[in-house]
């Protein structure tokens, strides 16, 4: 699981050395930015599924709610 603050590194950056950070998001979130503006973020596959589950569980618990 993903956890602390994010590595911040440019596109450029990763892609230099994309096998360095992606072994670092598989410990914690890895935000790229690309000309000095936050772009994406690489995350563990654990860390993604997770936030899936979170996010599916939230909208289901608001159908529940609309339904009732």
């Amino acid at each position: 699981m993903s956890t602390g603050d994010p590595v911040v590194t440019t596109a450029g950056e990763l892609v230099r050395q994309f096998s360095h950070y992606s072994d670092i998001a598989l410990k914690r979130p890895v935000m790229v930015t690309k000309n000095g503006r936050p772009r994406t973020v690489l995350l563990s596959v654990e860390e993604y599924e997770r936030l899936k589950r979170r996010d599916q569980q939230a909208f289901q618990a608001v159908l529940l709610q609309i339904l009732r």
